[in-house]
């Protein structure tokens, strides 16, 4: 598998203040990465500086071979796609209508969608398997169902990396399972690149690939799920 994304004596923080210091990261296409640790420890920071959103205290960040910094913010949209925690507040608004925000990359803000838009978009949500709820009312909806439209509006950007931050809280166990499986079918199909954080450790170590632990202001470990666990509750002893 070739390399997509790579972070290098990176650190992290905002407002003045380091979160993370010296983050290795190489994530490849394909693959399936977890950042697991503690509340607070800074998983969502380096999430977001991963994704563009927050500039790196120091340290470099390469997506496709390209340093973070020089891509235009059109270019990265092409190239990652974000879910973050925060709650969409869209009223009046279908779910459909919802997952076809994802193609505003490809037809500028104010571009109508084509026939080719609307393929893509049918086809994001027959990826997630929310077909039956492309024409119901968006707030309407419960989280497990929301999430699944917030996934779909992601793929719709045909994004080659997908940042996912704790895409499965206030899900229930069904709920979380169900997207986490595809998640992973998406990254073993499509070749899709997928980095999220994940508060459920049992979860992050039957469905990622590879994970890396966030502690104590540093990548405290990383590597196959069942290493990095072990090395963890060894050193909690």
């Amino acid at each position: 598998m070739r390399e997509l994304l790579r972070a290098d004596h990176l650190d992290t923080g905002y407002d003045g203040r380091t979160v993370l210091r010296d983050v290795n990261i190489q994530a490849l296409r394909g693959q399936t990465i977890c950042l697991i640790g503690p509340n607070g420890a800074g998983k969502s920071t380096l999430l977001r500086t991963l994704a563009g959103m927050l500039a790196p205290v120091s340290g470099t960040v390469v997506i496709g071979g390209e340093d973070l910094r020089t891509l235009r913010p059109a270019g990265l949209a092409r190239t990652l796609a974000v879910v973050l925690t925060e709650k969409l507040a869209v009223p009046m608004t279908t779910a459909y209508e919802v997952a076809a925000m994802g193609r505003t990359p490809h037809t500028g803000f104010f571009g109508g969608l084509r026939q080719e838009d609307h393929q893509a978009v049918q086809s994001c949500l027959a990826m997630v398997g929310a077909e039956a709820l492309a024409r119901r009312d968006y707030q309407s909806l419960s989280d497990g169902e929301k999430q699944k439209i917030l996934i779909a509006r992601a793929l719709a950007q045909e994004p080659e990396l997908l940042i996912l931050d704790e895409p499965t809280s206030h899900l229930d166990i069904r709920h979380k399972v169900e997207v986490v499986r595809i998640l992973g079918r998406l990254a073993a199909q499509r070749g899709l690149t997928v980095l999220l954080a994940l508060h459920d450790v049992d979860l992050a170590v039957k469905s990622c690939q590879y994970v890396l632990l966030v502690k104590d202001g540093a990548v405290a470990a990383q590597g196959r799920p069942e290493d990095v666990i072990r090395e963890d509750r060894a050193e909690e002893r």
